[in-house]
């Protein structure tokens, strides 16, 4: 059985293989129905993924990633239904990008001076494209390409992972702040794959996100077990909270997540809707 709706995927725009339009063809071969394009740190390839989806019957959601900082843990917030173009969104966006860049740098200067031969001009031509917000898999990758690493596992492992020798943290936004950034930007804020961060209380995790102004926690992840599934639908519903799903799919970034696999009910995909969008029940 495959599933209709994906409401988490990445584009060249930020860490995915795949541009917009030919993520929305994938989308469509698949299977998919319903998908959201949530790159992280930018709304840009909005457009595109809407005007293919468009062209081949998908309904596009307007969507975006972004990571904030929870006591020393980075954790991540979905947003859809955003305007791309809000200037809260747009703010807090270049904000990240100046934070990423940085950080880029600094983890590009620990390798040079351990002899790697690599510089973030050299990464931005080999494996980004002109409106890519570079990250850490975008310097993976780079390594792979130039025999630094077999695959990419291999190269967060050895050399831009939490874990690894040059690894370089980044300055992160509060939630509140990202919360009320995707709530200005006329968005529906959603906590992203929650039991990713290793917190020993998980609803209470989703608590504190409630207490904050999230609408709802993706429930249906890539990899997560029938348990864990019935736990985060139990926690919402009592929360009053959305039930969100989506693979994550980073096309050859991530080879072992395949679109059309994950099982994400089209009622989530419909209440996620008529939350966002109240005026057209009436």
């Amino acid at each position: 059985m495959s599933g209709t709706v994906d409401l988490h995927m990445h584009s060249t725009f930020s860490d995915g293989t795949l541009s917009p339009t030919e993520l929305m063809r994938a989308a469509r071969q698949a299977g998919l129905q319903t998908v959201a394009l949530t790159d992280h740190d930018t709304a840009r390839g909005t457009a595109e993924a809407q005007a293919a989806g468009r062209a081949l019957g998908l309904t596009v959601v307007p969507g975006i990633e972004m990571a904030a900082d929870l006591r020393g843990t980075e954790v991540h917030f979905l947003g859809y239904y955003i305007d791309p173009n809000a200037a809260a969104l747009s703010e807090m966006n270049d904000w990240n990008t100046l934070q990423r860049q940085q950080r880029n740098g600094d983890i590009i200067r620990a390798m040079q001076s351990d002899g790697i031969d690599i510089s973030a001009e050299a990464v931005r031509s080999d494996v980004c494209g002109p409106d890519t917000v570079m990250g850490r898999p975008h310097i993976a990758r780079y390594l792979c390409l130039h025999g630094y690493a077999p695959d990419m596992k291999t190269a967060f492992d050895r050399y831009v992972g939490s874990k690894s020798r040059y690894f370089r943290p980044r300055r992160l936004p509060s939630m509140s702040a990202v919360i009320g950034c995707l709530r200005a930007a006329g968005g529906v804020a959603v906590a992203a794959h929650p039991f990713q961060y290793g917190f020993e209380d998980t609803q209470d995790f989703l608590r504190l996100c409630r207490s904050l102004g999230a609408a709802g926690a993706e429930v249906w992840y890539t990899g997560y077990s029938l348990q864990q599934i019935q736990l985060l639908t139990l926690w919402t519903k009592e929360l009053g909270m959305l039930a969100t799903g989506g693979s994550d799919f980073h096309g050859a970034n991530k080879p072992q997540i395949s679109l059309g696999r994950l099982l994400v009910p089209a009622e989530a995909a419909a209440a996620l809707s008529a939350y966002a969008n109240p005026d057209l029940l009436s």
